[in-house]
């Protein structure tokens, strides 16, 4: 009963994006940093389906697993969606969403806890891109390069393979 009581206050101020749902997944309730990620007020936000939210191009997988958790089948999920923002704006998401369940264990609501990664992921993809752009630069040199450790030969450009008579490194 005191965790319960304590719900409104944890959602209100919580760092991270949070969201209640009602068990039709409609948002119940929004903290500050939803409605500063997202860009739209409480107002608009509470009675909305979350999924309203969410890139369809991602379905049909989170829908399923929020009617396994509103049933109380599961107690949680962990997927990555895009969120649309008001602006229109995608940004990648961590979605957890865990089921909040009454006093006699009966599912009640559930949270949805978002985690915004795109960031982390843009990073990431810009250091693939580099490192294509490198592998491709290293590739087309005329002169023999040779990348090892204690293991041997773990990269060899072109030159270096014709040097050794191979045509992969796998030889």
């Amino acid at each position: 009963v005191l965790a319960s009581a304590m719900l409104p206050s944890l959602l209100r101020f919580a760092p991270v994006a949070v969201a209640s749902l009602d068990l039709d997944g409609r948002i119940c309730d929004a903290n500050d940093a939803l409605l500063t990620a997202s860009g739209y007020s409480r107002d608009e936000l509470i009675g909305q389906p979350f999924g309203n939210f969410l890139d369809p191009v991602d379905e049909p997988g989170p829908r399923g697993n929020f009617g396994a958790l509103a049933a109380g089948a599961i107690e949680s999920y962990h997927v990555q969606r895009r969120f649309i923002t008001k602006r229109g704006d995608v940004r990648d998401v961590d979605l957890s969403v865990s089921l909040v369940r009454d006093a006699h264990c009966n599912p009640q609501v559930s949270l949805a806890v978002l985690q915004d990664v795109t960031p982390h992921k843009r990073a990431l993809e810009e250091a693939a891109r580099r490192a294509a752009e490198l592998e491709a630069v290293i590739d087309s040199l005329p002169a023999a390069i040779y990348i090892g450790d204690e293991h041997g030969i773990r990269r060899a450009n072109r030159a270096a393979l014709e040097q050794l008579g191979f045509q992969s490194l796998a030889e």
